[in-house]
């Protein structure tokens, strides 16, 4: 019985991508194209894996809303992020370790809200 189950992180082959996690999770990984997409956290948590992807025109733009739950976004440490998500009794972090050669276009910006939950990017 144990092959019968499957991974949970599900791969989209789509280059717009959103996700809607209420009460529970839901994970993702973008395909090799991505543009953009949206995430919804409410009293739960939504994670979008962006590491094996190729940007369409930069910057591209991930809409995050986390309620009372989390969004997380993975990306390669040497993206460029801009963080414009607004916190209300929330928090929003870059929690990738610094990369020792940065350029200065935005790769990726994440735009949104936080409320009672928090939005964070990670590697």
């Amino acid at each position: 019985m144990l092959g019968q189950y499957r991974s949970q992180v599900q791969h989209v082959d789509g280059s717009y991508i959103t996700g809607l996690g209420v009460f529970g999770d839901t994970e993702k990984r973008a395909s090799k194209l991505f543009t953009g997409g949206s995430l919804t956290a409410l009293f739960g948590g939504a994670t979008l894996d962006l590491r094996d992807t190729t940007l369409e025109g930069r910057p591209v733009t991930v809409t995050a809303t986390a309620a009372f739950g989390g969004v997380d976004l993975i990306v390669p440490r040497e993206w460029n992020v801009a963080l414009d998500v607004l916190p209300i009794f929330g928090g929003a972090s870059d929690d990738r370790l610094r990369a020792q050669h940065q350029h200065d276009d935005v790769d990726l910006i994440v735009t949104g809200f936080a409320v009672f939950g928090g939005v964070a990017v990670k590697d």
